[in-house]
């Protein structure tokens, strides 16, 4: 089992696969996740990552072994899962036509904030700060239709934060923003991982996973290809074998740049 840094694991996986449609999506994958972390899941496109992600977070049927601070994900109460595990979906999409402050109460109802405009004084606390740590306060009585992609994408990760879960999936956060925007939802989501929380991202961004990742998962065909600190799976042999390119890096004030540069023959 491979493991995504030291200490106890908060998210367990042993022999994870997951098949859809009678294709297998992903692989006998096995994982021992500890919280505090910023893990992301890189592979080339139909690697399996939003499979696993789903996977993880119980989201898809899966087959082998998957534990939640030590107990089987599947046996645990709907609701105790909607608090423990919070899933950020792709695109930022948002169905209801309501203001900011609303869309972010929307993260306290696994806790029992049934009316988003009502919450207690406690539960008003947590919506708040979480709009404060995503720079969104200002936006509280926006109605959410008027925003731009890149204010929508921090207004669903504050709803996500607001649900105060130990368990962060993030299914290609930065998808469609603009430079600026990507940079502001990685930091908040390497923000909460250094606030305690287990945050898992996928990404196609290897310029930003090998700078503020503190985990990188490789995932090719299904399986995992490499998975460690990110100058241990950022090598040009695996660069070469799983996405076929080549790429430039640098250190710059302590942190690597890395540049996909070239696609080899």
């Amino acid at each position: 089992m491979t493991s995504a840094g030291k200490g106890s694991a908060i998210l367990e996986a042993r022999g994870l696969s997951v098949s859809l449609s009678g294709q297998p999506i992903v692989r006998d994958v096995s994982l021992a996740l500890p919280a505090g972390r910023l893990v992301m899941l890189i592979g080339p496109n139909g690697a399996g990552k939003t499979t696993l992600l789903r996977a993880l977070a119980g989201l898809v049927p899966s087959t082998g072994d998957l534990r939640l601070e030590g107990m089987p994900l599947a046996t645990l109460p709907r609701r105790t899962r909607a608090q423990r595990l919070a899933y950020l979906p792709q695109g930022h999409q948002v169905h209801w036509p309501l203001p900011v402050r609303d869309i972010v109460a929307l993260g306290r109802l696994p806790h029992g904030a049934d009316d988003p405009a009502r919450l207690d004084p406690r539960d008003s606390a947590i919506v708040k700060a979480a709009m404060a740590r995503t720079g969104t306060l200002d936006l509280a009585d926006r109605p959410v239709q008027q925003l731009s992609g890149g204010e929508r994408a921090r207004v669903m990760l504050a709803r996500v934060l607001a649900v105060e879960a130990p368990v962060l999936f993030a299914d290609e956060p930065t998808a469609s923003l603009d430079p600026r925007h990507q940079l502001g939802v990685m930091q908040d989501l390497k923000a909460e991982a250094k606030r305690g929380a287990l945050v898992i991202a996928v990404t196609h961004d290897l310029a930003l996973a090998a700078r503020l990742a503190d985990s990188v998962i490789l995932m090719a065909e299904g399986r995992i290809a490499a998975e460690g600190a990110p100058e241990a799976v950022f090598t040009s042999e695996n660069l070469a074998q799983v996405y076929g390119i080549r790429a430039i890096r640098q250190q710059i004030g302590g942190e690597t740049l890395l540049v996909p540069w070239e696609a080899l023959p």
